[in-house]
């Protein structure tokens, strides 16, 4: 695991409940998203994640992107790419 992030900082959110149909069909991500809460001794944090055209979604309890991502892996925050 990496750093646990701190309320404002942004990540990248993937949500493979997106590609199911969920929120208008979008992809998986990666989707710009800001902390906005993170739970003391926990490994989930909430978001405010941005989507196209102006819709904000609450996702509430996310984790950090596990080792390897697998298909039931439903969804999780990354650190966005550096460079």
């Amino acid at each position: 695991m990496t750093d646990k992030p701190t309320v404002g900082r942004i990540v990248h959110y993937y949500c493979h409940n997106f590609a199911a149909g969920d929120h208008n069909g979008m992809g998986v991500g990666p989707y710009a998203a800001i902390v906005s809460q993170a739970h003391v001794g926990s490994p989930y944090v909430n978001l405010k994640v941005l989507i196209p055209f102006g819709e904000i979604l609450d996702i509430g309890s996310v984790r950090e992107k596990p080792a390897e991502v697998g298909p039931s892996d439903d969804s999780y925050w990354a650190w966005p790419p550096r460079g």
